[in-house]
């Protein structure tokens, strides 16, 4: 726009450029006029209508000259006005579009003045902070009441803050966290970038460009995706369990457990099957290799347990499992896998064999007859010596088959003390006799106990043929026996023993003869003496 003074001046000019021709032309005729009428007559009027004439149409040329002259400026001032409102229009246009967009931005954006204090706030930014428009503008970004926090949770110094810093600076601050305390009093965590303005050739901003996004939800389940990779991290050390995983580029994950089961840092051993397979025993690895690759090649889980030799030489018992994910054309995708140290089970149940196995010899040429039988009080093995009793072999005395060797009339009262012990659930003996293999009948002092076998309660059984004959008796089931505080007698006793298992064991106990010839079951707490 032209200001009054310079329009004022323009017109004045343009007046002057009207009037001075006019002037000079009224000059020239009056001229003219005197010199005609003048009776001396020194110079002749027509030259001085000549020249009055002449300047005037110079004058009058310089008139037109500068008249085209103001209508081109005219003209020019009138299009840069057009273009400087097509300008500002555009502008305003621009404006409106960019306002219109960071308005529907789900992320938050402020502009600070140089003073830091808030100049404008889109809709995002009062949701995220909870306050409308009217609170936000004017507030200093560095007011206390913001109550801003460290993702630790300690006070966010005001100027360690990413707008200070970008203001001091005069670079951009990306990347960072910043807790900011809400009117309902909860904490709004906001991943914050600050970007400074300068105008061009100036160092200091002259505002601050700030845009954060609400990442409360994502970052508590960050910390609760840390908190179960810790908790896996526990649980297979506590396990000794790794696991290991590899997709269809070759990109492949060790967790660190299974990196301290095998013995190797990071970087020592690539990655990927084949680096687990080049650790695993020579004497087990092509095992191994093709239990692997048959599983991948049909996309199902795989159990194999081999050995794995340490880079420090030492031999360790793992148990894997692998499984592979097969694409649309039976490609694989990526494979999963666990490795768990098995070791010290590994040297247990080899002593236990061990120790069974020595039992087992021990107890199959022990000189008395000893069977074993399950929680029902089936007979699950015998020894040589109740075969070399009896005649029977292992097989027909499983199950019920021993109740053959018992002498028939005794059989039901034998039976019914074996079953009436078991369900009891507490040590017994008993004096029967069996069927020897010459036909004659054998005197037997028997003796069975509890104990627990691999989570379920068994029976061991033991006997030898006794020097007092006696019949088995039948006792109530109810009676309980009188105890008596005199230390027992060397005189001879037959009957029940009975007192509660403690513990998983095998005994055999030498027969106590009794003169009375009634079984007498002795209350729990009795012992033997030795």
């Amino acid at each position: 726009m032209v200001s009054p003074k310079k329009l004022h001046a323009r017109v004045h000019r343009q007046l002057l450029l009207v009037l001075v021709p006019l002037a000079l032309l009224a000059a020239t005729l009056v001229a003219t006029w005197t010199l005609a009428a003048s009776p001396a007559r020194p110079a002749s009027p027509w030259l001085a209508l000549g020249l009055g004439l002449g300047l005037t149409g110079a004058l009058c040329l310089l008139l037109l000259q500068n008249v085209r002259r103001e209508r081109y400026a005219r003209e020019l001032v009138a299009e840069k006005l057009r273009a400087q409102y097509r300008i500002q229009r555009e502008l305003r246009s621009s404006e409106e579009r960019h306002r219109s967009v960071v308005e529907q931005l789900e992320e938050g954006v402020v502009l600070l003045d140089g003073d830091l204090d808030i100049l404008t706030a889109n809709a995002a930014a009062q949701r995220i902070f909870g306050r409308p428009a009217t609170e936000l503008v004017g507030r200093s970004w560095l007011d206390s009441a913001w109550g801003a926090v460290r993702d630790d949770g300690s006070p966010y110094p005001a100027a360690e803050r990413p707008v200070s810093v970008a203001r001091q600076t005069g670079e951009p601050q990306l990347d960072g966290l910043i807790g900011i305390h809400r009117p309902d009093g909860r904490v709004a965590w906001l991943a914050i970038n600050a970007s400074p303005l300068r105008y061009l050739r100036e160092d200091a901003p002259y505002a601050i460009v700030c845009s954060f996004v609400d990442v409360t939800e994502s970052r508590a389940r960050r910390r609760q995706l840390e908190r179960q990779r810790t908790e896996l991290a526990d649980a297979q050390h506590i396990s000794a369990t790794g696991s290991w995983s590899a997709d269809g580029g070759g990109v492949a994950v060790w967790s660190e457990e299974l990196r301290r089961i095998l013995g190797v840092r990071l970087g020592d051993v690539p990655p990927d099957v084949d680096g687990y397979v080049a650790l695993v025993h020579p004497e087990d690895r092509e095992r191994v290799a093709g239990e692997f690759g048959a599983a991948f090649a049909a996309g199902r889980a795989c159990d194999s347990d081999h050995r794995m030799l340490r880079p420090d030489g030492r031999e360790i018992h793992v148990h894997a499992r692998v499984r592979a994910e097969l694409g649309a054309g039976g490609e694989v995708l990526r494979v999963y896998g666990t490795t768990q140290d098995i070791t010290d089970r590994v040297a247990a149940q080899r002593a236990l064999r061990d120790s069974e196995e020595r039992f087992r010899r021990v107890a199959a040429s022990a000189p008395v007859a000893i069977v074993e039988a399950d929680a029902a009080g089936r007979v699950s093995w015998v020894n040589d010596e109740w075969r070399e009793l009896t005649g029977q072999t292992r097989l027909d005395a499983l199950g019920d088959g021993w109740t053959a060797a018992l002498v028939a009339e005794e059989r039901a009262v034998a039976v019914a003390a074996w079953e009436a012990g078991v369900a009891g659930g507490e040590d017994f003996s008993l004096e029967h006799r069996l069927c020897g293999v010459s036909g004659a009948a054998v005197q037997m002092s028997g003796y069975a106990a509890a104990y627990a076998a691999r989570g379920a309660r068994s029976r061991a059984g033991s006997g030898r043929p006794s020097t007092s004959p006696r019949p088995a008796t039948p006792r109530s089931a109810g009676a309980r026996p009188r105890r008596s505080s005199a230390p027992p007698s060397s005189a001879p006793r037959s009957g029940w023993r009975s007192r509660r298992s403690t513990g998983a064991s095998w005994r055999s106990i030498r027969p106590w003869p009794s003169s009375s010839g009634v079984p007498a079951r002795l209350s729990p707490g009795w012992r033997s003496p030795s």
